[in-house]
């Protein structure tokens, strides 16, 4: 009957989806990230994950990044999809303007796959940021100042974010093709850059504009910069709680990815953490919710301290949030 029908199909596409992940995980990785919004996990946790199996990617860029995410040299390259603000058709245009002679949308398709561009006769790269304003007409001054932010205009590494958004903003100035523009104003910009006075944005800066341009990070997970300071605490990462004897009382710390509360479960609440090393499970019983409910629904990075149970999960005592993080991470949670 339909239950067992039910169970069947969920078990072909649990059995096809772990092959898919284990054999090919580039081209699984990819398809799911380019058909999001699916599933269960948001982008940022997927990355990690893959991250995590040995999957390497490659920074947004607009001289390499179509609009989804594709395959490079068995290496996964963000697509320009995920730059907050930055439409469709702009996306387009952006491959369009490095590609001139490829028809629109030909390179890559929903599932990423095509060879590296580098090999790529017809690939006519942007030089800088007035450059792709000039060549890309479509794009506004919000879209351009949100790839600076997400790193997509580096031009081969020779521009850092911060000096791209200063260059952006020059760009982006009614004036800033005219002949009217002296050669002194040229220079000015040019002294200001190459003086120093614009500082690259630090690792944890980095990674903290990933989150809020792009809402994922191909860098260190968050959890990883506090890592040492949680150590000196006796905070556990994800991985050390998966050898926790029974009644052990233990502090861990993460970025909640997961917030269930089933209706079938008489209001106890499911908890999913991740950190570096992968995730940890907690439950949280009604009356503990609604002590710390507001810590629990309105911080995604937490310290939870609790008891070890059977099957590998927590059961939470305590709840306080991590401050210092500013960017936060795509969760599932109930309404």
């Amino acid at each position: 009957g339909f239950p067992e029908s039910h169970a069947a199909s969920f078990a072909l596409l649990a059995y096809a989806s772990a092959y898919l992940k284990v054999y090919y995980l580039a081209e699984y990785t990819t398809a799911m990230l380019n058909n999001f919004p699916l599933g269960f996990y948001s982008p940022a946790t997927l990355i990690k994950d893959a991250q995590r199996h040995g999957l390497h990617f490659r920074h947004v860029d607009v001289n390499r990044s179509d609009h989804f995410f594709t395959i490079e040299d068995g290496e996964v390259r963000m697509g320009l999809k995920y730059v907050k603000g930055l439409r469709k058709e702009v996306a387009e245009a952006i491959v369009q303007g490095r590609n001139p002679t490829c028809r629109e949308g030909a390179e890559s398709g929903e599932f990423g796959m095509r060879n590296s561009e580098s090999s790529d006769s017809n690939h006519s790269p942007f030089t800088s940021v007035e450059d792709l304003v000039r060549r890309v007409p479509l794009i506004n001054k919000k879209e351009i100042r949100a790839l600076s932010l997400a790193g997509a205009l580096n031009f081969e590494r020779s521009v850092h974010r911060r000096e791209a958004l200063w260059r952006s903003e020059l760009a982006i100035r009614p004036d800033v093709f005219s002949e009217q523009r002296t050669a002194d104003n040229e220079h000015v910009s040019e002294d200001v850059a190459a003086a120093g006075f614009i500082r690259p944005m630090t690792e944890w800066q980095a990674m903290e504009s990933d989150l809020r341009s792009m809402a994922v990070t191909i860098g260190r997970h968050p959890m990883a910069f506090l890592r040492e300071g949680l150590k000196k605490r006796g905070v556990l990462s994800a991985i050390e709680t998966h050898t926790l004897q029974k009644k052990d009382v233990v502090t861990v710390a993460g970025t909640v990815i997961v917030r269930q509360r089933p209706s079938t479960a008489n209001s106890v609440v499911f908890i999913t953490m991740e950190d570096e090393t992968g995730h940890s499970n907690f439950i949280v019983m009604p009356d503990i919710f609604e002590r710390f409910r507001r810590v629990i629904t309105h911080n995604s990075f937490l310290l939870i301290k609790g008891i070890a149970e059977e099957g590998g999960m927590i059961k939470a005592l305590y709840f306080e949030p991590i401050g210092g993080v500013m960017a936060e991470i795509g969760s599932h949670d109930f309404h």
